[in-house]
Formats: C-alpha cells, structure tokens, sequence
C-alpha cells in the first residue's frame, strides 16, 4: 500500500538505506538514555533549592504571624 501511495519501497532501499534508517531509534535511545543523569542532576538541584525556601519561609512565620500561608 504505501509503495503506492508514497512511492515507497523497502526492498529498493538496500542495505545502506535499512542501516541509515535504524541509526534515527538508535540515536533517539542513546541521547534520552544520556540526559537522564542530566534530568536527575536538576531535579536533585531543585528539591535541594525548594527545601532551602522551605525553611527560610517558616523561619521567617514569626516576623509575618503566618498571613497568607494556609497548612493542610
């Protein structure tokens, strides 16, 4: 059907056409697979930033008395 359509044709492409053509999920597999440590690192880096917030702004509940801030 899509030799058709398309003009496609899997036979036609040869054996360089059929290793070009695995190399695109091969990279794809190998780069996500290589950013999550990256993804890891950041998110690590943004709880570490979240918990420094965290207790600067209930350290500094007294000076306030809490306004705005609803728990639970």
């Amino acid at each position: 059907f899509s030799d058709e359509i398309l003009g496609l044709s899997g036979v036609s492409i040869g054996g360089q056409g059929w290793a070009i053509a695995l190399l695109g999920p091969l990279g794809c597999l190998v780069l996500c697979e290589a950013s999550k440590p990256i993804t890891g690192y950041q998110m690590r880096r943004y709880q570490q930033w979240l918990a420094i917030q965290q207790a600067s702004t209930e350290g500094g509940l007294g000076k306030t008395g809490g306004e705005g801030r609803k728990d639970g």
